[in-house]
């Protein structure tokens, strides 16, 4: 590792007080709600502890993202770097935080109309696939991604708007609120094929660019001799399929297993009733 790229930056911008500080007090906030306060909600049920490992693990992933050394390397020293830091904000701190998010904790949203509203839209499928992927791809074309890395503004606002997009694009697969659940769970295994395809183009293009594609990384201090800059160029589109496609494995496994206990229930109460069924029909001879 060059040490001397290490030197640049500074304790805060290393591993970002402010952000760790903001990842503590929400983590709070959420222990707190999800237990001496869980009372305030209607209809509420006691936390499982996975569940708040989950969320705190979403809380976790947000750190690494922007708090830590990958967040700092990721502006004109790694791409592979950059890469990292969105496909942990896109690909597993929203799974994370939706399967750690109880349902009654959502719920008094929908009695407003302006939440409910807001839900609505946000619950729409193919919108949410198209939107998130063709604003990821447009991202990464060379001329709009050189132009947001040179007006820090743009480019964070860009990100928040990327990670927005992101939640709305997980929602139909891990919705925590089972009546907005729409898509079937073969629709959900479509969803996912769908949004594993869309994202092809863009990842394909970076990995097997044959120059560097952007301006930012083109002089960029080598802080891994090994990691030249095409190769850390390659790296960081590896990084964002191969992340992309982890998490949609896990999610698919995690479907199929609700799948499966699902249709298990279901055939429970069948034989259930139909055990409760046999004795008045043979009284109805």
């Amino acid at each position: 590792m060059n040490q001397s790229v290490l030197t640049h930056f500074s304790f805060s911008e290393l591993w970002g007080p402010l952000v760790f500080f903001i990842t503590v007090l929400l983590s709070v906030i959420y222990l707190l709600y999800v237990g001496p306060l869980r009372n305030r909600f209607y209809e509420s049920e006691p936390v499982k502890t996975r569940q708040k490992i989950l969320f705190i693990s979403g809380l976790f992933t947000f750190y690494i993202a922007v708090g830590s050394p990958i967040n700092a390397f990721s502006h004109h020293v790694l791409f592979s770097a950059h890469m990292l830091k969105q496909a942990l904000l896109y690909f597993i701190m929203p799974l994370f935080f939706y399967l750690g998010t109880p349902s009654w904790l959502i719920r008094p949203l929908l009695n407003s109309k302006f939440s409910s509203k807001f839900l609505s839209f946000f619950n729409q499928p193919i919108l949410a696939m198209f939107l998130f992927n063709s604003a990821l791809s447009l991202y990464h074309f060379p001329v709009v991604f050189n132009k947001l890395m040179e007006i820090p503004f743009l480019g964070g606002l860009d990100h928040v708007l990327l990670v927005i997009a992101s939640f709305q694009m997980w929602w139909p697969l891990m919705c925590p609120v089972p009546e907005l659940d729409k898509l079937s769970n073969v629709k959900k295994l479509g969803y996912i094929a769908a949004n594993a395809i869309l994202l092809y183009p863009a990842c394909v293009a970076i990995i097997f660019a044959g120059n560097i594609l952007y301006d930012p990384y083109v002089n960029a201090p080598q802080l891994f001799s090994f990691l030249s800059p095409i190769d850390d160029q390659q790296l960081g589109g590896i990084i964002m399929k191969m992340t992309q496609e982890a998490a949609f494995v896990v999610t698919l496994a995690i479907i199929s297993a609700r799948w499966y206990r699902k249709e298990k229930h279901d055939d429970s109460i069948e034989v259930a009733e139909a055990v409760y069924d046999s004795p008045n029909q043979l009284n109805n001879y």
